[in-house]
Order: structure tokens, then sequence, then C-alpha cells
């Protein structure tokens, strides 16, 4: 777990993140829920806040494997409802060790597809690089095509045999539907999709200078290969090429988070607070649980930012305010209230404290002050009479103690 120090170009990437993920696609980072700004006794255990509670991926559900490679991981949700065969096959040879340091060894950029899962890095006894060889295989398995090839799907390669595919995979960058359907063969097995930011480094592979010639492969029929398309990094034609300039993948079946014994997960968790060197709460990890307990005689306001990554470009964050010896908000405002156009409404806030409160209630961001639509703008109780479309916008109040101030749950006013 991660501990970072907050800044002005996290907030800018937080309020971006808050603005888009509402609106997240299958597969993409979604925000379940946010932790509102509150209060915190003086000698309370604090909270615990897990962040499976927190954060997900849009309808991921299925088994996953992370492919690390070595510009970033390709996290894939496997699809064993569309293709029970197939995943089994897939999984089988990630678990049992197959495609370790397997190569991305082509790239067309016609048909938008990167694949691998054929040839792999070959190592001596003492864990010295020997070369590349051939990915043993098993018995080779029936087609199963049930899904179209839509960019971010993961399909099995085979030969023009459509009962023919083994070890190596592809993924699709752009949408191939048209192109590997059932007139071509019978089609190609989807078998999972890319999650996440995982295109990111799907696509950047794609982009990656490709060169051709003919390698020794161990296991090869000739004893070698010729590649069309092998993608590398760093490759200097001097030089030749190396070992270092393929494109190596390590898959392996992980959790979406992190457990209390082992941090390897699809996602990388982190937390942000504000200021810094705060000496209020004490903060620890466990697994996917952040504990936060206020130290003893310890009083004032932290700003936490709970962070999840899934470190290929896709990311999700909220932010919240615990104010040790704070205003405690015991119930939150009615988050939504839709009223017609001279009509009333109550918004209302219910706190506790030992210390004397003060209440400001804010309107898009502006403080209001009683009027003639506003009522006791000072209180914990907003009245709003009359209202017209101009009142419509989002509220939320600020209520303040001697050791610090929290902000109530935003309230959408909808007049119609």
């Amino acid at each position: 777990m991660n501990f970072r120090r907050a800044g002005a170009g996290f907030l800018f990437c937080l309020a971006a993140a808050l603005a888009t993920i509402s609106q997240a696609a299958d597969g993409e980072f979604y925000i379940k829920k946010v932790i509102p700004s509150n209060g915190v006794p003086i000698g309370s255990k604090g909270m615990t806040i897990d962040y499976q509670d927190i954060f997900g991926l849009r309808n991921v559900k299925g088994t996953i494997v992370q492919m690390r490679t070595t510009i970033g991981p390709i996290n894939m949700e496997m699809l064993p409802a569309a293709a029970p065969l197939s995943v089994t096959n897939f999984l089988k040879y990630v678990t049992d060790g197959a495609l370790e340091f397997s190569l991305v060894h082509r790239v067309d950029e016609g048909l938008g597809i990167i694949q691998g899962g054929g040839y792999r890095i070959a190592f001596d006894l003492s864990g010295n690089v020997t070369g590349l060889e051939v990915v043993p295989t098993r018995a080779p398995i029936a087609l199963e095509y049930n899904l179209p090839n839509v960019r971010g799907t993961v399909a099995m390669a085979r030969t023009d045999d459509p009962n023919s595919a083994t070890s190596q995979w592809f993924i699709n960058q752009h949408d191939n539907t048209a192109i590997f359907n059932t007139s071509n063969g019978g089609g190609y097995a989807v078998f999972a999709r890319v999650i996440g930011g995982g295109m990111n480094v799907v696509d950047a592979i794609g982009n990656l200078t490709e060169v051709q010639g003919n390698l020794t492969v161990s296991g090869a029929p000739d004893g070698n290969v010729s590649f069309g398309s092998l993608p590398v990094i760093n490759y200097n034609q001097e030089q030749g090429l190396g070992f270092n300039n393929f494109i190596v993948t390590q898959p392996r079946v992980v959790p979406l988070f992190p457990t209390l014994t082992s941090n390897t997960a699809a996602l990388t968790l982190s937390y942000i607070v504000n200021p810094p060197t705060q000496k209020v709460y004490a903060i620890t990890f466990a697994g996917s649980k952040l504990t936060i307990k206020p130290r003893a005689k310890a009083f004032g306001a932290v700003t936490i930012a709970l962070v999840a990554q899934d470190n290929a470009g896709a990311s999700a964050a909220i932010q919240f305010t615990l104010v040790a010896g704070g205003p405690i908000i015991s119930k939150q405002p009615t988050l939504t209230h839709t009223v017609k156009i001279g009509g009333n409404a109550n918004l209302a806030v219910t706190a506790k404290s030992n210390y004397q409160m003060l209440f400001q209630w804010y309107r898009n961001g502006k403080p209001l002050h009683n009027s003639t639509h506003v009522a006791y703008s000072n209180l914990p109780k907003l009245a709003l009479k009359n209202i017209q479309a101009t009142q419509a916008g989002t509220y939320v109040v600020t209520i303040t103690n001697r050791y610090g101030t929290v902000v109530s749950q935003a309230v959408s006013l909808v007049v119609k």
C-alpha cells in the first residue's frame, strides 16, 4: 500500500475521475459510493473502510488474468459463459507456467491485433537465457464462436482448421466483427475481454517498431521461425536484436483487490493525506481495508483521498475530510428534491457537537443568506419557499465548531 503526498495535480485528476466515472462502461472503473466528510469523536475506535465497497470495475465478475508485459499490465476478464473450453484451456496454460516469459510475436496494423502465446524465452537450470523456444502445447480445442470480435476482446488464434486452437491468443484493437465471423472458417472464439486501462497498453504495443527476420527457435520444425511483424522496444539496428528488445509477457490469475496475504492484484490501492505531516490520525492498511483512528488528545481536520488504479492508465478516487472533535453528522440531507415552480422544500441535516456549531448553506458553491426565498440559512434546516427555476442546483451545508468544519452530502434540487 502506498502513501503519497497530496498536491494540486491530484485534485485536478480527482475531479476528472469523478466527472467521468458515473458513466463508466462495462469493464471500466466506477465508484460504488462516496464517503461524506464528518466529525470523529475523540477517543473513538475510528473507522475501517474497505476499498471493495468504494471502487469496482463495471460488471466484472469473472476470473481475472493479469498479463504483465514489458511496458505495462493488461488485465483480462475471462468469459466462460461464452467459451468454456477456451477459458479452461487458456487458464491451464497460465497456471502451469507455459506462457511465462512468452512473447507478443505479431502485430498486424491492418487487422488491428496483437498476438502472442506461441514462443517464449528459454532458460537453463541456473536461470540463464539460452534462446527462444516454442511454447509446449496440448491437444487443440474445438471452436467456440459465440461473441463478436469487437475492440478489446481476446480470442484464440488458430490455423485454417477451425478446431486447431492451442496456446496462442490475440487481442482485437479494432472492431473485427465483420472479419472474424462465421464466414471466416467458422469464426474466432472470443474467451475474454480487456478491462480497466489495459487497452492503453495493447495500443502502445501495436504502435511499436516492428522488425522482420528469421530467428532460431528451439522446437520449431526447421529450428527457426520467420517473424513478419515482431514488435520491439529500444531497438538499434546497428546493435542487432537482443532479448531485451522483446515484448515479454507473464500472465497469472489475480484477484481484483489485494488480500491479507498478498498485494498481487489487478488493482493497486493507495491513499493521500493532507496535510501530509498530520498527527491527528493513525492510519493502517490490511489487504483492501484502511483503518483510520484518532490519536489521543488530537484535534483537527485531515483530508484523505482513496485511490484505486490498474497501472495501465485507469484510476478512480474519492476524497473526504475527517475532523477529530468536529461536528458529527448523524443524518445527511435527502439527496434529491423535485419540486414545482412556486412550491416549497426543506433541506435538513442532523448534527451534534460538544461545542457551539455554525451552519452555512451553499448553492452551486456560493453561500446563501436569508432572503425572500431562503429562510434560516444559518440553521440545520434550510427552508426554501416559493421556489423559482433559478433556485435549481446543488446544495450543501458546512457545519463548523472550534475544531473544524465538515460538509454534508450534496443535495440536488430539481425544479419543474
